[in-house]
């Protein structure tokens, strides 16, 4: 994986968005990565990436062999992930979809977020992931393709549901959406990222 800036990718230039120096940062299911080591590699924040794939072990080797000191990996099921301290930014790209209990695993992100935080997650609707069984993709990434091809997608969370979780939350952004009222058709049918749906919370 080669680091280069600033992303080319429109869900990561999301996460950017709402990235600065000085934040401690919670990238939840890393995998091999692909987010935490970008974003380390860009900004003089602490980042905390966990994951129990064999992906975090290419993760811990890309940071150390390109000297990346301020992020560090735990190979470890984060519905036992304990941290003293909760976190500026939580991100969560495609991680609920992943969870045996999707709304079980969005509390938990929402309590390791701290007030005024930031928890940025991803979901996919069910006709993206039709899409998405029947098309061969093209991830243009060796890494995503590793990602998402050995964590199959399972589950989907529609957008009243998600949004009944976060009524005492302020909601920043929906991409792609329409003024953040409508998920927009092209998230429904975008066969190359499953129906791919990035939702940005403040716990205000």
């Amino acid at each position: 994986m080669d680091i280069a800036y600033p992303p080319r990718n429109r869900y990561l230039a999301v996460i950017d968005k709402y990235l600065q120096d000085g934040q401690t940062v919670l990238d939840v299911g890393c995998g091999t990565g692909l987010i935490t080591n970008l974003f380390a590699s860009r900004y003089r924040s602490k980042f905390t990436g966990i994951d129990f794939s064999r992906g975090l072990d290419i993760a811990k080797q890309f940071a150390h062999v390109n000297h990346l000191q301020n992020v560090k990996y735990i190979k470890q099921d984060f519905d036992n992930f304990c941290p003293s301290d909760q976190f500026d930014v939580v991100i969560a790209q495609s991680f609920l979809t992943h969870s045996h209990n999707p709304l079980s695993a969005l509390a938990r992100l929402q309590k390791h977020t701290k007030p005024g935080g930031l928890l940025i997650f991803s979901v996919y609707n069910p006709a993206g992931q039709f899409f998405k069984k029947v098309c061969n993709l093209n991830y243009n990434n060796d890494r995503l393709a590793l990602d998402q091809k050995s964590n199959p997608l399972d589950n989907v969370l529609g957008d009243n549901c998600i949004r009944t979780k976060f009524v005492t939350w302020r909601l920043k952004e929906i991409m792609p959406s329409v003024k953040n009222r409508l998920v927009a058709l092209s998230a429904l049918f975008n066969s190359r990222n499953g129906g791919l749906t990035i939702y940005v919370y403040e716990n205000k």
